[in-house]
């Protein structure tokens, strides 16, 4: 994130950032962040500038986890695109519903899936009487 430099935040660390991040998630009022803040840099800023500064540097962050995310799927979707990758997500996927449907005690669930599987070739065996 860039800070500009007329801002009383220009030139702290990330692992200050960190810190104040960190007093924002123990719920600290920003207030009394703003106070540590000048404690430790020397700068003196006011709880509001504190609190809209925490707030875009808490969305830089979550920009940037979203950047990796994005990427994650990526290698998913082309990972997936392998036929036996994907037929063992689809399967999975199969699994877990059926799972849930048997623990919800949802049969018409149980025969959904259950067709499914004979749609895509599924061959249960002979009928046990």
């Amino acid at each position: 994130m860039r800070i500009r430099k007329d801002s009383p935040f220009h030139g702290i660390t990330e692992l200050q950032k960190e810190g104040m991040l960190d007093d924002v998630e123990r719920q600290q009022t920003y207030d009394n962040i703003a106070e540590e803040c000048e404690q430790e840099t020397g700068i003196e800023t006011t709880s509001e500038q504190t609190r809209r500064f925490l707030r875009r540097l808490r969305f830089d962050r979550a920009l940037r986890g979203t950047d990796d995310w994005i990427e994650d799927l990526r290698q998913f979707v082309e990972r997936a695109r392998d036929g036996e990758a994907r037929d063992g997500l689809i399967e999975a996927a199969r699994q877990k519903l059926f799972e849930d449907a048997l623990a919800a005690g949802n049969h018409e669930g149980d025969k959904l899936i259950f067709a499914g599987k004979v749609r895509q070739g599924f061959n249960p065996g002979p009928a046990r009487r």
